[in-house]
């Protein structure tokens, strides 16, 4: 009687300590799935484009939503500099040329940013020259941001009176 009370007990044990296994292993494997969504979720939220911009203000939103909109991203990294274009178009300052390179480079290497666009816009404090001349900027200045070589895709953009629209420079 004695004996066989213990096998009893026994098997309540070790159908006890199964149960509680089974109950381990699933809960474990729902937290493992739970944490891959959100390392999934979590790695599409944090997409990145980077912008050489304009400081001015008006037009921090517009290039913002832009990048957002056509290239799908979540954040857009802003390298700020009063005429960014003609800056980068005419080379002369090296010092801040590298300095705009080191954040643009930063956005690329460690936030994945795979396109940088570059901007122009109407009534620029810091390229106070006609929309033809800054879209020319533009454009030397592609070739600047070009010859980093990040191997990233490079648009230019021109934002216009009223600063509400961007418009991509072919």
């Amino acid at each position: 009687m004695v004996r066989n009370k213990i096998k009893f007990w026994r098997a309540i044990k070790l159908c006890i300590a199964s149960t509680f296994l089974i109950y381990v292993a699933v809960v474990w494997s729902n937290l493992s799935h739970k944490n891959q969504l959100s390392i999934n979720n979590m790695s599409e939220e944090k997409t990145f484009a980077c912008v050489a911009n304009c400081m001015d203000g008006r037009i921090q939103n517009t290039v913002d939503s832009y990048m957002k909109e056509y290239y799908g991203v979540a954040y857009v990294d802003m390298v700020t500099e009063p005429g960014p274009n003609k800056i980068l178009a005419e080379n002369k300052d090296k010092a801040i040329v590298e300095n705009i390179k080191k954040r643009i480079e930063i956005s690329v290497h460690h936030h994945g940013s795979q396109v940088v666009a570059i901007v122009g816009h109407f009534g620029c404090a810091g390229n106070p020259v006609s929309k033809e001349d800054q879209i020319a900027h533009l454009k030397e200045a592609k070739k600047t941001v070009e010859s980093f070589g990040l191997g990233i895709k490079v648009i230019l953009l021109w934002i216009g009176e009223g600063w509400q629209k961007a418009e991509l420079v072919e």
